[in-house]
C-alpha cells in the first residue's frame, strides 16, 4: 500500500514538471515578452461611468456586460457603420464612454458621441472645423 501510495506521489510531482510549454530560464523571463510569452489581454476594457455595467471589444464587436458577466449589449462594427453612417469603416475604433448613454469615437478627423443601446447618433463634430487659422 504504501509503495502504490509513494509512486502515485513521484507521479503526481515529475507530472508538474510539464505543465509549461516553454522552459523559463533568466533569459525568456528578461527577453520573453518579444519571443510570445505575454499574457492575454482584453482589448478595450472599460467601466461605463454611473453604472455597474462594463464594456470590452472582440472581434469587432463591442460587448456590455452587468457586474455578473451578463451580456446586456452587442454592437457590431456593421451596426456602427450604419449608425455613424460611414460605410468605409473598416476596423473598430477606440470607444470611450463619456457616461452610462453615450460612447465617443474619432475616426480620422471626425468625433461622433452615439448611444449604443439606442443605435443612434447623438452628436457629430468635424473637427478640422474648429481649427482657425
Amino acid at each position: 500500500m504504501t509503495r502504490i501510495l509513494l509512486l502515485a506521489i513521484t507521479l503526481l510531482f515529475c507530472s508538474f514538471g510539464f505543465a509549461q510549454k516553454a522552459p523559463l530560464d533568466l533569459e525568456n523571463a528578461v527577453m520573453g515578452y518579444y519571443n510570445g510569452l505575454y499574457p492575454e489581454s482584453i482589448r478595450g476594457l472599460q467601466w461605463i461611468p454611473n453604472s455597474e455595467l462594463y464594456s470590452a471589444v472582440n472581434n469587432d464587436i463591442l460587448y456590455v456586460f452587468d457586474k455578473s458577466g451578463k451580456i446586456k449589449k452587442k454592437l457590431t462594427l456593421a451596426e456602427i457603420k450604419t449608425t455613424i453612417n460611414n460605410p468605409e469603416l473598416s476596423y473598430m475604433p477606440r470607444l470611450i464612454w463619456e457616461d452610462q448613454n453615450s460612447v465617443s469615437l474619432v475616426i480620422k478627423d471626425k468625433l461622433y458621441i452615439i448611444n449604443p443601446f439606442k443605435n443612434q447618433l447623438k452628436k457629430f463634430v468635424d473637427l478640422l472645423s474648429l481649427i482657425h487659422i
